[in-house]
């Protein structure tokens, strides 16, 4: 009988002190998510509405501040993330703050399109809002959407063709899908229970590291070779060659996939995807209507650079196709055309930084070397200039 009730205290002395870690957690959300205290590595077990707190660029009032939402060039990926502890500045905001000395919290989304990016900003808005724990956050300043062209083009079209709601109305669409929390159902177990979900994060991480790919991977990779081998299928892998050249002659090879802004779409699906983009700005000011909206314009790293050749770009169906500098020129000149007018007709500032970045990668890199797909610290500072100017 004394086994059973010490091993029902220990229990519920267990959960109370969870419960209590969650409690202090939450109370103290804006000190203990900091970048200047938390590791970025145990920022990745926790639900992305606490990065919205992690980065040092703002006061930690919640009041007086512009709105960054995007993907992960609003966020700041890159290798000034993956290497923070050298510089503790990783993205444009950093350097926007270091400038101007203005408050930026970060909504950014990895991964996020358009639809997506604004809703993961009301989620998080909402939850800071509703919160017993933190202050009450001011509606935004001023937001900037940092619209990458590398994949927002595509994908945007591609969230259309696969959630629209029997309709072909895109303000229907934005409508019925912006504030659609109905993805987020875990999310808010995670949010207000975060060592649950560490622990079950943390549990993965270990079994795929010590586990999965010493014991596992091995094994089916075999197998799955076997298969091929009696089915008779040849993998081939394709050699990609594309270069930069810089205007002292040097030149170098951009290792890894490029990103592709659109280039097998048709003119009616880019405007598709540009439309699906200003339909979300106008939800948005509907919500708030006092809020100051900035669009950045982010060129790939295929308007950016000077290529040697036409670039070999992975295309439909495990292809590939080359693509010459004018119809690339062409594609980027027909978006930018269709963004300024749009911008203009609703009232709202458009940042488009090619030019400039282009004239710097004339002479430097402007991507990462650990990281390809996104900018190392001159790129995301650029933009924070352009911003500024």
């Amino acid at each position: 009988m004394n086994i059973f009730k010490n091993t029902i205290l220990v229990i519920f002395s267990f959960l109370l002190s969870i419960l209590f870690l969650h409690f202090i957690l939450h109370l103290n959300t804006l000190s203990i998510v900091d970048q200047r205290k938390l590791d970025k590595s145990a920022l990745w077990y926790l639900d992305q509405y606490y990065h919205t707190f992690f980065p040092n660029t703002f006061n930690r009032d919640l009041k007086n501040y512009t709105a960054i939402l995007g993907d992960s060039y609003a966020f700041g990926e890159g290798d000034g993330w993956l290497e923070i502890e050298k510089e503790n500045k990783y993205s444009t905001p950093h350097y926007l703050n270091e400038l101007d000395g203005k408050n930026y919290i970060n909504f950014g989304l990895p991964g996020g399109r358009s639809v997506t990016s604004f809703r993961e900003f009301f989620f998080r808005y909402n939850k800071i809002q509703n919160s017993l724990f933190l202050p009450k956050i001011d509606q935004p300043k001023k937001i900037i959407f940092f619209f990458y062209e590398g994949n927002d083009i595509i994908d945007n079209v591609k969230f259309f063709k696969k959630k629209k709601i029997n309709t072909n109305d895109i303000n229907k669409f934005v409508e019925t899908e912006i504030e659609n929390f109905s993805y987020y159902e875990n999310r808010e177990f995670n949010i207000y229970f975060p060592t649950i979900n560490t622990s079950k994060k943390l549990l993965l991480d270990k079994f795929i590291h010590y586990i999965y790919v010493p014991h596992i991977y091995p094994i089916r990779s075999k197998l799955r070779k076997k298969k091929e081998e009696k089915l008779g299928i040849l993998k081939t892998n394709k050699i990609i060659n594309n270069y930069i050249i810089f205007n002292n002659g040097k030149t170098k090879n951009y290792d890894g996939y490029l990103d592709n802004p659109g280039y097998l779409l048709n003119k009616n699906e880019i405007n598709t995807s540009i439309n699906i983009f200003f339909s979300c700005i106008k939800y948005f000011k509907k919500k708030f209507p006092n809020t100051e909206i900035e669009i950045l314009y982010i060129p790939s790293a295929t308007t950016i650079y000077d290529w040697k050749n036409s670039l070999l770009m992975r295309g439909t169906d495990k292809e590939y196709i080359e693509l010459d500098k004018h119809f690339r020129d062409k594609h980027h000149g027909y978006i930018i055309k269709k963004f300024k007018i749009l911008s203009i007709k609703n009232n709202i500032k458009f940042f488009n930084p090619t030019e400039k970045l282009k004239k710097i990668a004339q002479k430097e890199y402007l991507h990462g070397n650990l990281d390809s797909r996104h900018f190392n610290l001159l790129g995301y500072k650029t933009l924070a200039n352009v911003l500024l100017d």
